[in-house]
């Protein structure tokens, strides 16, 4: 699915890094589904989330990560029905940082099956997807003299 976003110069057939430039000031076709994500995975307690939110910040895996307050999950688990009480933790990515974010929450993550989704961003506004975008850069490393 393609989305126009409507800047300045329209230019056909950009890729994404090629879209957005930091001021975010032209006219593009973003194919936006395949870029942008919602990562979703759900945690035990708050101090495994607080903890894969510090990592995927630090490391310019996600631009915002959303913890919800304590919720109860009911699922089938080693054929029984369960319920415990989670987090659910909502990574705002985009593809290229999708890989690395997964392992990241597996390596984290203390269940043994942990639930990790990625669902695609079909459209947003302008200004926050460009926010995104300018987000999951790595920052600039000043050069020593």
């Amino acid at each position: 699915m393609h989305i126009v976003a409507f800047y300045n110069n329209y230019n056909p057939g950009e890729t994404l890094s090629q879209i957005l430039d930091s001021k975010c000031q032209r006219r593009h076709t973003i194919n936006v589904a395949s870029q942008y994500l919602l990562v979703i995975t759900s945690v035990p307690s708050k101090t495994v989330a607080q903890k894969l939110t510090a990592i995927a910040l630090n490391l310019h895996l996600a631009a915002c990560v959303q913890v919800t307050a304590p919720l109860t999950s009911t699922y089938w688990w080693q054929k029984r029905i369960e319920s415990s009480e989670e987090r659910l933790c909502i990574f705002k990515t985009d593809l290229r940082h999708y890989r690395k974010l997964e392992q990241v929450i597996k390596q984290i993550h203390p269940y043994e099956i942990p639930e990790i989704i990625a669902l695609p961003v079909i459209t947003g506004s302008e200004k926050y997807l460009c926010w995104l975008i300018q987000e999951l850069q790595p920052p600039i490393k000043k050069k020593k003299r």
